[in-house]
């Protein structure tokens, strides 16, 4: 009875951080719509500061992504049944090639390199940044997060696509499980 508890605990994990996703396609969608609004003499819609507006939302999304990495690292050990372990790996790993955890450990939140404790440069945050966004534009992160055209929880969609997919298949995995010992 643990393991389906623990299971069912990964599941409602999963969806809470697809529910951080969608707050964070809502807050991008709200920035672009701003950026359209043309105020006369508005300091505040220099480039610059759109950019600083774009960082920031990058390092909130970040975050969420690097809970579904930690969440992987601390439940997949046998506790999520294995087709959903497999579904949540793949994300993982294309969390991880986009340099997520590097990120959160080095970067996010942190003034100094870790390593050299020197203070981190524009162009240290700027690879990081130009790295996880493999020359895709904010839209497109957006979409990769949460396509509304396709967010029908399929186990090739979009991000929060496949964690509800995920999240749904353990449940059903583990609900499937009980009825058989019943």
């Amino acid at each position: 009875m643990k393991k389906e508890h623990k299971a069912l605990e990964a599941a409602d994990i999963a969806k809470r951080i697809r529910t951080e996703l969608m707050a964070w396609k809502h807050h991008v969608e709200i920035s672009e719509q701003i950026k359209n609004i043309k105020l006369p003499n508005d300091h505040s819609m220099q480039e610059d500061y759109w950019i600083l507006i774009d960082r920031h939302l990058l390092t909130t999304l970040l975050i969420s992504l690097f809970k579904i990495m930690e969440l992987y690292e601390k439940y997949q050990s046998k506790i999520i049944p294995e087709r959903s372990r497999s579904r949540l790996k793949e994300i993982y790993k294309e969390l991880d090639s986009l340099g997520v955890r590097d990120f959160r450990n080095q970067y996010c939140g942190h003034i100094q390199d870790y390593k050299t404790k020197k203070a981190l440069t524009e162009e240290q945050i700027n690879a990081h940044f130009e790295k996880f966004l493999e020359g895709r534009r904010m839209h497109e992160i957006s979409q990769w997060i949460w396509d509304k055209e396709q967010d029908n929880a399929t186990p090739n969609g979009c991000i929060s696509g496949r964690l509800e997919f995920i999240a749904n298949e353990i449940i059903g995995e583990v609900h499937s499980q009980q009825k058989q010992i019943s």
